[in-house]
């Protein structure tokens, strides 16, 4: 048997702030796994 809980989170300026860095974050980190694609395809 599971238990689940859902907890609320309200946006605080601190909880903005996390959010945006995280996002960037993983653009940052998808932007570079195309780059690392891109460069093996034509260069092997």
């Amino acid at each position: 048997m599971f238990v689940a809980y859902k907890y609320k989170l309200y946006q605080t300026k601190k909880l903005k702030y996390i959010h945006n860095k995280i996002d960037i974050s993983g653009i940052i980190y998808n932007h570079c796994i195309a780059l690392h694609k891109r460069y093996y395809r034509i260069y092997k």
